[in-house]
């Protein structure tokens, strides 16, 4: 286990550059602190990625002043469905698309002498900073897709481009943000406060109980699994199985599902090749297998569940 003191110095350590700097260190207990630091660019979201595919549990220490917007969005999506937590340790600044990245963890902490802050979404033209209503619409629609209400999207897009609203204690009541302040004099019991609290855990540890499988998506009634042992090739098509563990849907019979998938990664298409279905007791319900040529395929669509799953496979 680290001390307060290291883990600042890892930050300060890494090198200055215009993209991000996404490294990873192993804090022990199967808990690893990645840090994201520098400009958001194009790209970033896919290296964040493969650092997610591996880690179940972690820590994502930001400094940034923001940058791309897309794939800020991105890699809060990714720190969203992973359950890890977010961190701006002290002296520390995230603000712009970094911001929104910090607020996708499942626990958020912001050290007393850190700084998070937010601003409307921008385009560049003639040298002035022009609000986007595309960009605040996306952002207004990541943050509902992470649970926040109506006040989180209007304080997060307040502030105009050239300004920022900062986050304190005093105002993240009104900004409908929480965050806990961690023990930055205590050293060690800082940054076991750090640690992703067992509900952020939940959903990593029934991936673990179930032999590899790891969480690449969240439906409205159902949870979406896929294994990278269970990844492979047919033809010049990249196939998966996913696990659906619709054990909790409320509106039809709880089951589970054991499903082939095919897709096709350049033209970002996929197709059910075969599937299982099984009740509660693991006994199958209904089976059933698609001739190739008779595969549907459809067009995967950006920020679905679909995506989750194409990604995930076509990544590895």
């Amino acid at each position: 286990m680290y001390r307060f003191a290291a883990l600042l110095a890892f930050l300060c350590l890494a090198p200055a550059a215009k993209a991000a700097e996404i490294q990873s260190r192993d804090l022990g207990d199967g808990v690893h602190l990645i840090t994201v630091i520098g400009t958001i660019e194009a790209g970033d979201e896919e290296r964040f990625r493969t650092l997610a595919l591996r880690h179940e549990q972690a820590i994502v220490a930001l400094a940034s002043e923001g940058g791309a917007l897309t794939p800020a969005l991105e890699i809060g999506r990714l720190i969203n469905l992973r359950g890890y937590v977010t961190a701006v340790f002290n002296g520390f600044t995230c603000s712009s698309a970094c911001a929104l990245i910090w607020t996708a963890g499942t626990k958020r902490f912001l050290h007393a002498g850190g700084r998070v802050g937010f601003h409307a979404s921008h385009y560049e033209s003639g040298g002035r900073k022009i609000e986007g209503g595309i960009g605040n619409a996306l952002v207004g629609r990541y943050l509902t897709q992470l649970g926040m209400a109506e006040r989180t999207i209007v304080f997060s897009t307040m502030a105009t481009p050239d300004s920022i609203t900062w986050l304190t204690k005093e105002n993240k009541e009104q900004a409908g943000i929480s965050f806990d302040v961690p023990d930055g004099a205590g050293g060690l019991a800082g940054l076991k406060a750090l640690h992703p609290p067992a509900a952020a855990t939940a959903t990593a540890s029934a991936a673990r109980a179930h032999s590899g499988w790891i969480p690449v998506a969240h439906g409205a009634s159902a949870t979406f699994y896929m294994d990278p042992a269970r990844l492979g090739w047919a033809s010049h098509y990249r196939t998966g199985w996913e696990r659906v563990d619709r054990l909790h849907e409320k509106q039809a019979d709880p089951h589970e599902e054991r499903n082939l998938l095919y897709f096709h990664c350049a033209g970002r298409r996929m197709a059910l090749k075969s599937f299982n279905e099984h009740d509660r007791t693991g006994a199958v319900v209904l089976r059933g297998e698609i001739a190739d040529r008779d595969l549907e395929w459809f067009s995967v669509a950006p920020d679905t569940v679909a995506e989750g799953k194409l990604l995930f496979a076509c990544a590895r």
